[in-house]
């Protein structure tokens, strides 16, 4: 249907979801069968904020293929009120506070003092404790996460006994 650019064909998609990452990929063929395909990134951030004719938005034609690559996520475990996978988006950093506010926040009984973030994958994990509370005080920087990282709040023994003891 003749050529359009590629905020147009996103837009006859339907858009953007909101698990879309950094880049778009868009995969050309070569100019004969025996060349290999011509791949080419686009930042999303800057294809949106660039308009229409900048070079963020480039002509599609026949036979290419566009892929949204998935943005990272994070995971909020444990104490929090709405644990879950968040998404980074936007090439924008995501901090241990933004995280436990998009799990929206931390149950009574969590021991912000004896958070977690969890790293990598396999057997090369690391965990490194962080004190959520010093964070909110200032006392320490407010750690950045990374993708596939997992924040948990765990229970503090002490609230929850406590807790179940005024139930009672």
């Amino acid at each position: 249907q003749g050529t359009r650019r590629l905020l147009d064909v996103i837009a006859m998609a339907g858009g953007l979801s909101e698990q879309a990452g950094e880049r778009i990929l868009i995969r050309r063929p070569g100019p004969d069968d025996s060349a290999p395909p011509i791949e080419i990134a686009v930042p999303v951030k800057q294809m949106l904020e660039s308009g229409t004719d900048s070079q963020y938005n480039p002509w599609i034609r026949p036979h290419d293929t566009i892929h949204a690559e998935t943005a990272g996520l994070v995971y909020v475990l444990g104490s929090v009120n709405r644990p879950g996978a968040f998404p980074i988006k936007d090439q924008e950093q995501l901090t241990a506070l933004q995280a436990m506010s998009l799990a929206e926040g931390s149950k009574e009984t969590a021991s912000l003092q004896r958070a977690q973030i969890i790293r990598g994958e396999g057997s090369d994990k690391t965990e490194i404790t962080v004190s959520i509370k010093d964070v909110i005080k200032g006392k320490v920087p407010d750690p950045i996460l990374l993708p596939n990282d997992i924040l948990y709040i765990p229970d503090s023994r002490i609230k929850s006994a406590t807790s179940r003891g005024a139930e009672a």
